[in-house]
């Protein structure tokens, strides 16, 4: 891991560390200076609406994110604010879209579903026991990562952790944002490996270490993919945001 000091606009921060569940990675990324995040306008937390873009390796293969904030009328007026003749993948609350596309008809290709270890949500129970793990399996922790930013005086985290069999991964999860409440990780499992409940270990396992860290997992998945659904509801992760991404050019 890269331990950084903080950068980004305060403004921007102040906002992202209030709807830190809401904007985890943009928080992590613009104040460690990983990606380049921005605000349209640069005024919007004080305007009330506007966009978090997050701009991306494209010739990698990743998307340029654009994230709204305020009332859907107040931030659609803002499109016209993005730069001309960049793809963005804009992630639009759910319960926005029938009023967003009233105004501004766009096509949804993905529902996206984050969600957060329920002891970040004091009304709801405790999660469930978890399976121990399977025989013949080996648990193993990673401290290194070095496309990983975290900033400085901050708990330690583990970055990435694998499962391992006969010497070779079977199943890995990986930190990708880190901010003062929340972690968000990336899992996944080889093919052959599915369907053995190998995923629930490890992601429980990286759930309770995260939580000595004093903060609550975090974990996106599409409303499609039914099994990393029932995964995240084994280990006692509930919903609380649901985006639909909608590609969208100036």
């Amino acid at each position: 891991m890269k331990v950084v000091p903080e950068t980004g606009d305060p403004r921007w921060l102040s906002f992202l560390r209030v709807h830190e569940l809401a904007f985890n990675a943009e928080l992590h990324l613009h104040a460690t200076g990983q990606r380049r995040v921005e605000c349209l306008p640069p005024d919007g937390p004080a305007r009330g609406a506007g966009w978090f873009l997050t701009w991306a390796d494209t010739e990698a293969g990743e998307w340029n994110l654009a994230h709204p904030f305020g009332p859907p009328e107040a931030y659609r007026a803002f499109l016209s604010l993005f730069p001309a003749d960049v793809e963005f993948h804009l992630l639009i609350p759910m319960a926005d879209l029938p009023v967003f596309q009233a105004g501004r008809p766009i096509e949804m290709v993905e529902e996206l579903i984050w969600h957060v270890d329920s002891l970040a949500l004091t009304d709801l129970p405790d999660p469930p026991v978890l399976p121990e793990l399977p025989a013949g399996y080996e648990f193993r922790a990673v401290a290194v990562d070095p496309g990983l930013f975290v900033l400085s005086g901050e708990p330690a985290i583990v970055p990435r952790s694998y499962l391992m069999k006969d010497g070779a991964i079977v199943a890995l999860v990986r930190v990708t944002h880190v901010t003062r409440r929340t972690v968000e990780i990336y899992i996944e499992t080889v093919p052959g490996q599915r369907d053995r409940g190998l995923a629930t270990v490890l992601l429980g396992r990286a759930m309770q270490g995260f939580r000595l860290s004093g903060r609550h997992l975090v974990y996106v998945t599409s409303a499609s993919n039914l099994a990393s659904r029932r995964v995240a509801q084994k280990v006692g992760l509930v919903p609380y945001q649901t985006l639909g991404r909608c590609p969208f050019r100036r």
